[in-house]
This record gives structure tokens, C-alpha cells and sequence, in this order.
């Protein structure tokens, strides 16, 4: 009985990988996508920040509450 291993064939090392060189319609495209998403969620982003706000007043930051998801959920119109 034979207790040597037998090991696999050694294969040649893989050849580096080229680095794929942009396209400047890419960029624009990309760019542009991003601004389009920014545009889209940045005002959504900024109403659920200032919905804590504990001022009635928006453009004045007084402290953070959650009183005014209180007083929606208590609200029939909302519930109904």
C-alpha cells in the first residue's frame, strides 16, 4: 500500500486583469443618475428630519419630539 499523496497539476498563474477604461458617457450618465435620485429624495429626506422637530414653526429647530406622530395617531381622519 502506497501512502504517497498525489497532488493536483500546477496550473499556470492567472494573467492580471486589464482595467476596463471609461467611457465619458459614462460618467455623464452616472452623474446623472445620482443628481435625478438626489433631486428625488432629498426633500423626502428633509420633511422626515424636521417632522421631529418640537417647534411649530419648520424653519426653527427647537428639540426633537415625536409629539406630532402622537397627535396623528390620534387623529380620526388619519385612523378612519
Amino acid at each position: 500500500m502506497s501512502t504517497t499523496a498525489t497532488t493536483a497539476p500546477r496550473t499556470a498563474p492567472l494573467a492580471p486583469r486589464r482595467r476596463r477604461r471609461l467611457k465619458p458617457g459614462w460618467l455623464v450618465l452616472n452623474s446623472n443618475v445620482v443628481l435625478t435620485f438626489l433631486f428625488l429624495y432629498a426633500p423626502i429626506l428633509i420633511l422626515v428630519i424636521f417632522s421631529f422637530n418640537a417647534s411649530r414653526q419648520q424653519a426653527v429647530w427647537v428639540g426633537f419630539t415625536i409629539e406630532w406622530y402622537g397627535q396623528m395617531m390620534r387623529d380620526e381622519r388619519v385612523i378612519a
